[in-house]
């Protein structure tokens, strides 16, 4: 057994999952506060008979997954159509099994929710396994089945009753929505339905190696037809091929899923001989305001990562050629290989949808590909800005060790709630990772930025929130200001920062107005004097710092002469939250 580290026990104890974790180590071990080996792990699961099969996969997923959605019951659909909703979830089943931690379902608790998917005997169809759990695990859990197969519905409702019996019930049995239990398994497939997709590979299925054969079978890929008409009729020299140049932003895949079906290794074999790549280009054609490649997108994916902005491409015929820079033209000869890939189900979306799965799965492969850097890593900071100079000076000038300490953007995620695809790989190259999550504060209520914090803890990681509305709003520091350039004056660099912030004075106002009311906040102009009187009490919380900053550096530029760069480290730059972190990470 190992003793937990302070840190990464305090994360643990702030969520649900984490002290269900701790409890089943407690469990296994007999001690509080510290973690299981794995030998001793594995006499723990050997212990169980093949009819405790249930205990086994919480106790599985507790200890080696854990990873959660945090939900708010009062948000969840009331108003549901059982036949729709069963008819969707034994089409498009779970592929991996979920927990879900519920808030305001209990009135003092959170309760969490395990959700498998499973295939009935004889290919008929699926049932779903639901596990409730609370603060009384591992010793007091409740069981349910949903059966949603369409071929053999019934019976539709299995479960353990007060009397601690085995029961089941039809789909249209009254009274349904009355079990409380039962309604809640219901509103949460209800919720997994409309909310969740787990469409990625982990990476250890991504390091196999598997056989490229097993992923160029035409008979298993999106079938093309526009493009196997057109590269025929480039062999039947009835169409001109013509190699071209253009900006890679102009190419989109014909499959999105077929870019997530390519293994890591392959991907990283391709970056390593990304000349090669480069050299032979894709093949494509135009459609709709684009290229569309079909052929080879593990060509596409490497490019992507790799961040080419400009590419070779053959082009199958005479349309969108206005859109590139053509080399050469010619026939069959000047066609590459032809690769195509199986599909997972991102086809099915919306374009914007496509394209947000895609960036994320590219962000993930981006981040994995760093793999040194991470392994001798202690914690990897999560930036919200796509820029991390700022972020990295701040961190440097509260402690942090630069060398084991790796920082990441996550500005291709909208969403926090996308994160855990990310966290999930880092956890396989580095188990120890602490991580860090950078959000602004921006102009949200104690309320939201509280839930953004739940979320982000919700991931098993720690939230850094800037003290005032952005990252910039740390550099804003009269006394930072004048201790990287000595000729101001403490007293002149509070009048710079003072005179900056009147400037701005009017837009932060607007935008704590744009906040509170969203796109109907001109109707609430007359609030903007109330408002006024908010941002006087605390200047420093609710000025935009961005914007201030550039009025900023541009009176900097006027008055002084030589190195004007205030992004550098200094101790007036410490912040408590941060700096109690470093502490915690590096025993300081």
């Amino acid at each position: 057994m190992n003793k937990i580290n302070p840190l990464v026990l305090a994360n643990l104890r702030s969520s649900l999952m984490g002290r269900l974790k701790l409890a089943l180590f407690k469990e296994i071990l007999g001690k509080q506060d510290m973690a299981p080996t794995v030998k001793e792990v594995q006499r723990y699961i050997h212990s169980f008979t093949k009819q405790q099969i249930t205990i086994v996969e919480l106790a599985v997923y507790v200890l080696n997954d854990a990873r959660f959605i945090l939900v708010n019951h009062q948000q969840m659909a009331q108003d549901i159509g059982i036949d729709e909703l069963f008819a969707r979830l034994d089409r498009f089943p779970l592929k991996k099994p979920i927990f879900f931690e519920v808030e305001n379902y209990l009135p003092d608790k959170p309760i969490g929710v395990m959700v498998h998917c499973h295939q009935l005997k004889g290919d008929i169809g699926h049932f779903y396994a639901i596990t409730f759990m609370d603060e009384n695990y591992p010793s007091q859990v409740s069981y349910f089945e949903i059966r949603v197969s369409q071929l053999e519905p019934e019976p539709a409702f299995c479960y353990y009753d007060q009397d601690r019996q085995w029961v089941s019930s039809a789909k249209t049995e009254p009274g349904i929505s009355k079990n409380q239990p039962l309604w809640l398994c219901i509103e949460i497939l209800k919720y997994l339905s409309d909310h969740y997709t787990e469409s990625f590979l982990t990476l250890e299925q991504s390091l196999e190696k598997s056989k490229k054969a097993e992923f160029k079978k035409r008979d298993s890929a999106p079938d093309d037809r526009v493009y196997t008409k057109l590269v025929q009729q480039v062999f039947l020299g009835e169409i001109l091929c013509h190699v071209a140049e253009v900006d890679f932003e102009m190419i989109r895949p014909f499959s999105f899923d077929a870019c997530f079906m390519i293994p890591y290794f392959e991907i990283q074999q391709a970056k390593r001989n990304i000349d090669d790549h480069v050299q032979n280009g894709l093949v494509v054609y135009w459609k709709d305001g684009a290229f569309l490649t079909s052929d080879d997108y593990l060509t596409y994916m490497a490019l992507r990562v790799t961040g080419i902005s400009r590419v070779k491409i053959a082009v199958l015929g005479d349309q969108g050629l206005d859109n590139a820079k053509v080399l050469l033209s010619g026939g069959a000869d000047l066609l590459p290989g032809v690769h195509i890939f199986a599909s997972p189900g991102i086809d099915r979306m919306d374009e914007a949808s496509r394209m947000m799965y895609l960036d994320e799965y590219v962000a993930r492969l981006s981040a994995v590909m760093n793999l040194k850097d991470l392994i001798k890593s202690r914690c990897v900071v999560f930036s919200e800005d796509s820029k991390t100079g700022m972020l990295e000076v701040l961190v440097q000038s509260n402690g942090f060790d630069t060398e084991q300490t790796t920082i990441m953007s996550y500005s291709n995620c909208t969403k926090i709630d996308l994160l855990p695809l990310t966290l999930e790989t880092l956890r396989k190259v580095n188990k120890d990772l602490i991580f860090i999550v950078h959000r602004d504060k921006d102009y949200l209520s104690a309320e939201k930025l509280e839930d953004q914090c739940k979320k982000i803890t919700a991931l098993g990681a720690i939230p850094f929130v800037t003290k005032g509305t952005d990252i910039e709003s740390h550099f804003l520091d009269p006394e930072h200001i004048s201790a990287i350039i000595p000729t101001i004056s403490l007293e002149s660099a509070v009048g710079l920062v003072e005179v900056a912030r009147e400037k701005t004075r009017e837009l932060s106002i607007e935008k704590m107005l744009k906040e509170k009311y969203g796109k109907k906040h001109e109707m609430h102009a007359a609030e903007k004097p109330e408002l006024a009187k908010i941002y006087e009490s605390d200047p420093e919380r609710y000025t935009c710092g961005k914007e201030t900053m550039n009025i900023l550096r541009s009176m900097l530029h006027s008055i002084v002469k030589g190195n004007k760069n205030l992004y550098e480290p200094s101790a007036h730059l410490e912040f408590a939250q941060l700096k109690e972190i470093a502490s915690r990470i590096w025993n300081y």
